[in-house]
């Protein structure tokens, strides 16, 4: 029964799950840290970075770059104003699904995003007055990288054949063509 309901139905109890998980107190601060900022109490500006990662979750299948794209402004909020919200677990949950449900353009996506993520990781690394070496922040950047390229080899195998048959479309053989190229003898 539960296949019946639209994918985006499906999918949003998760979001739903993380945004009230982030929601709790005792989760406050005890999220994803980069870049060494101090923790901030949580206010109105929180409680929007925390939607902005957990609710576009809904259509990580439908349209997963859109919810990548929400989910990367939300998690820079988060870790620009220091938040450190549970949600940041949003973020490979969002790369693993642009890895898994995007057909094309991922190498466009990918840089897109690796370019993006150049000016947060400076903005933090400046506001967090250095307390993480750059290396961290490619460290990261890596560890995000891994759910993306390991979401593109869980993608459903008929997916990869689709896009196959539709990027290089075989020439059917001519009609009074030999079945085989082999010799009929027998050993």
């Amino acid at each position: 029964m539960w296949h019946r309901f639209d994918v985006t139905v499906r999918d949003l109890p998760l979001g739903l799950l993380l945004l009230t998980g982030s929601l709790i107190p005792e989760f406050h601060n005890h999220g994803t840290q980069l870049g060494g900022l101090p923790a901030r109490p949580f206010d109105t500006l929180a409680i929007v970075a925390v939607a902005l990662q957990c609710l576009p979750l809904a259509v990580r299948r439908r349209w997963p770059v859109v919810c990548l794209a929400l989910v990367s402004l939300g998690f820079a909020v988060d870790q620009l104003r220091g938040y450190h919200s549970f949600a940041g677990t949003a973020m490979p949950i969002a790369l693993l699904s642009v890895g898994s449900h995007l057909e094309r353009p991922r190498r466009a996506t990918a840089l897109v995003f690796s370019v993006a993520y150049v000016p947060l990781a400076v903005a933090l690394h400046r506001l967090g007055s250095g307390a993480e070496a750059p290396s961290e922040f490619v460290m990261y950047y890596l560890a995000l990288a891994l759910p993306g390229a390991w979401g593109r080899g869980c993608a459903p195998p008929g997916s990869r054949r689709r896009s196959a048959a539709t990027a290089s479309p075989r020439t059917p053989a001519p009609r009074n063509a030999p079945a085989s190229p082999v010799s009929s003898t027998t050993w």
